[in-house]
C-alpha cells in the first residue's frame, strides 16, 4: 500500500529515524512496545504523541516523565476515543 501511494514504508523505528528524521511520530503499537519507542524517539529530540497507557509499569511511566523533563521535548499521551458517543455512554 505505502508504494502505491508512494509513501516510505518501514518496518523498523530505528532505521526509519536513520534515514529520516520526521517532524513528529504518533505511536500506536501494541501497548508493550509504546515506551521503548517513545524513549528512542525523545532521545533523538522528535516531539510525539504515544496513545495510552504509556506503560504498564507506574514507576517506569513516572521515570519517562522525568526523562521528557530534562530532554524539553513535547510529548503527549492520547486516548483517541474520549468523545466516542459508545465509551460516554458506557461511562
Amino acid at each position: 500500500m505505502a508504494t502505491k501511494v508512494q509513501v516510505p514504508f518501514y518496518q523498523d523505528y530505528h532505521q526509519m529515524m536513520d534515514e529520516i528524521k520526521p517532524d513528529g511520530v504518533i505511536i500506536v503499537t501494541p501497548n508493550n512496545l509504546h515506551l521503548p519507542i517513545a524513549r528512542e524517539v525523545v532521545k533523538r529530540g522528535i516531539p510525539t504523541l504515544v496513545e495510552k497507557p504509556i506503560s504498564d509499569d507506574l514507576a517506569d511511566a513516572e521515570k519517562f516523565v522525568q526523562e521528557i523533563a530534562a530532554t524539553k521535548v513535547p510529548v503527549l499521551v492520547g486516548q483517541h476515543r474520549r468523545y466516542n458517543p459508545f465509551v460516554n455512554k458506557a461511562s
